[in-house]
C-alpha cells in the first residue's frame, strides 16, 4: 500500500514487516492510472521494525494519501479500517473518469450495484460492513486491471506496452488513446493465469523470460527484477493454497469413506465391477456405493440383497458376497 504525506515529507511504503522511505519526487505509482516508477533520482532504503521505542510529533499538520494497488494471494481485509479505506477508494474511482484502470462497462456495473444498495457516492452513506465487503469483493473479482501492478515495457517488443501482474495472473496490455474526457484506457492483448505459467526468470538484468504453455516470451522492462520477484512470490503463495485445498479434499474423502464403511452404516463401496446376464442378480461398477438390505431365505456367505447408489442408478437384486 502506498502512502504519501502532502506536507512534502518523503513518501513511505508501508508493509507488514518494514517501512520503505523514498527520497525523490512524487512519481506515477501514486495515481490510479500510473505505472510502476522508473525514475533514476528516486532512492529507497528499507527500515525494518524493531523492539526499540519510537518518538514522533503529536500535532503534525498534513494528510496521508493511500491507495491499494494489488491483492496478494490469501490476503484478507476483515479489519474495519482496512475495509473502510478500500471501499472509499473504489467509490471515489467509480465516480471519477480519471482512472484508466477501470473500463466504461466496469464503471457502469459498479454504479448499478451501488444504486441497488441505495447508497450515494460517498463512503459515509455506507454504514454496513457487510455491504462494504460486497463492494470490495465486486471490484476485486470483476475489475480486470484495477488491482494490478502495472510495469512499463521497453518499446520494440510488439504492441505490448504494459505488463500487469495481479492475484489472477499476468496481463499484456496496451495504452490506447481515445477522444473525449477520458483520453486513455488499457486494452488487453493477452492474459495468462498462474496455472498456465511454467516458469519466470530474470535474464540480463532487464529482461523477463516468461514460459507459458506452448510459448516462451522475453519482455524487456526497467523493472524486470521487481516483475520476477513479484511473480515468483505470487506463484509460491498460490502453490501453498493449492496444497491446502488438496489436503482438505483428501481429508473429506477419507472421512466419507470412514462413515460409509462403519459397521452400522449398511453401506459398502464396490472394489470391483460385477456384470452378469442373470436378471435376478445385481450389476454394479467399481466405486458404486451399495446399500445392504436384509432379506430372508439367503444362503449364508453366497448372496446378499443390495441397492447401488452410483452412476448406474438404483435397484434391488441379489449380488455376490465375494468376487
Amino acid at each position: 500500500m502506498a502512502v504519501r504525506d502532502v506536507t512534502g515529507n518523503p513518501p513511505v511504503m508501508c508493509g507488514q514487516n518494514a517501512v520503505m522511505v523514498t527520497n525523490g519526487p512524487l512519481s506515477s505509482p501514486w495515481r490510479c492510472s500510473g505505472l510502476a516508477a522508473d525514475d533514476g533520482s528516486v532512492r529507497t532504503q528499507l527500515h525494518r521494525f524493531g523492539a526499540s521505542v519510537y518518538f514522533s510529533y503529536s500535532s503534525m499538520i498534513g494528510k496521508l494519501f493511500l491507495r491499494k494497488e494489488v491483492f496478494y494471494p490469501r490476503e484478507k481485509f476483515n479489519r474495519p479500517y482496512v475495509l473502510n479505506l478500500l471501499c472509499e477508494q473504489i467509490m471515489r474511482d467509480t465516480y471519477s473518469d480519471s482512472c484508466m484502470r477501470i473500463s466504461r462497462e466496469e464503471r457502469r456495473k459498479m454504479k448499478d450495484l451501488l444504486v441497488s444498495f441505495q447508497v450515494g457516492s460517498s463512503i459515509s452513506t455506507v454504514q454496513d460492513d457487510s455491504m462494504k465487503k460486497r463492494i470490495v469483493m465486486a471490484a476485486r473479482d470483476n475489475w480486470e486491471n484495477y488491482f494490478t501492478r502495472l510495469f512499463p515495457l521497453v518499446a520494440g517488443g510488439g504492441e505490448t506496452q504494459v505488463l500487469g501482474v495481479s492475484h489472477r495472473g499476468v496481463r499484456l496490455l496496451k495504452v490506447v488513446e481515445a477522444a473525449g474526457i477520458r483520453s486513455k484506457h488499457l486494452h488487453l492483448l493477452r492474459s495468462y493465469s498462474f496455472a498456465e505459467i511454467m516458469s519466470v526468470e530474470l535474464r540480463r538484468g532487464d529482461t523477463v523470460e516468461l514460459e507459458v504453455i506452448n510459448e516462451t516470451m522475453e519482455l524487456q522492462s526497467p523493472r524486470a527484477p521487481q516483475v520476477v520477484a513479484m511473480m515468483q512470490l505470487f506463484n509460491r503463495e498460490l502453490v501453498k493454497v493449492a496444497i491446502i485445498i488438496i489436503i482438505i479434499i483428501i481429508i473429506i474423502i477419507i472421512l466419507l469413506l470412514l462413515i460409509l464403511t462403519t459397521c452400522d452404516s449398511n453401506h459398502v463401496i464396490a472394489l470391483k465391477s460385477y456384470i452378469t446376464d442373470d436378471k435376478s442378480l445385481l450389476n454394479f461398477s467399481r466405486g458404486d456405493i451399495i446399500q445392504l438390505l436384509p432379506m430372508e431365505s439367503l444362503q449364508t456367505g453366497e448372496v446378499i440383497t443390495a441397492r447401488p447408489r452410483g452412476g448406474g442408478g438404483g435397484g434391488v437384486a441379489k449380488g455376490p458376497c465375494r468376487l
